[in-house]
């Protein structure tokens, strides 16, 4: 064999074992390098749904007492009858007891205002009643109380509650004699027989 073929030879044979060592040992050793598959995901916050914005209601106005209900009335009263409306007020506020009956407690008060005071509606109780046209606060109203057995009862008229159905807010005393002072009271007044009104 000639020297050159004696060098391929050699080469041949040294690049088969290099292959043989490769195969069989794997990749060559040196620096390795590990790479995780399982990598930490990235987390991209989600927006929270915000709660939507309601618009503040404003508070619905305090019902008025029974007591501004009168205040009103007598605010707006020609001055006699400001003057009574002043009156029952000021007695039921210092709760002043007068016994006696409806009449009576009516009478004190009419008389305290001071003044004249006349008839200007005069019907029936079997039948002829007021018009709620002819009611005004401070008036002495003479009805029928279907509340309470269909007797008589006497009060002084401030306002209607509900004018349709005829019921009003008034000042009175229960009667038969109790220690109780005045109070304010609705009544339905379809059947007004008689109405007195202080003159100014």
């Amino acid at each position: 064999m000639s020297h050159r073929h004696r060098f391929i030879a050699l080469v041949l044979a040294a690049t088969s074992a290099h292959c043989a060592t490769t195969s069989s040992a794997g990749a060559p050793k040196g620096p390795t390098t590990v790479v995780s598959m399982q990598q930490t995901p990235t987390i991209t916050p989600i927006a929270q749904p915000q709660p939507a914005m309601i618009a503040a209601r404003p508070a619905p106005p305090p019902r008025p007492t029974e007591r501004d209900i009168l205040l009103q009335a007598e605010q707006q009263a020609p001055a006699g009858a400001r003057r009574v409306l002043s009156t029952a007020r000021t007695l039921i506020d210092d709760e002043v007891v007068i016994r006696g009956t409806c009449y009576t407690w009516l009478s004190a008060v009419y008389r305290q205002a001071g003044g004249r005071f006349g008839t200007v509606y005069s019907g029936d109780r079997r039948g002829r009643y007021a018009t709620a046209d002819q009611l005004q606060p401070g008036d002495w109203i003479h009805f029928i109380n279907h509340s309470y057995n269909n007797v008589t009862h006497s009060a002084i008229f401030i306002a209607w509650t509900d004018r349709d159905a005829r019921t009003a807010l008034t000042v009175s005393y229960p009667g038969e004699r109790r220690e109780v002072p005045g109070r304010y009271r609705e009544y339905e007044l379809t059947s007004v027989y008689r109405v007195d009104r202080m003159r100014d």
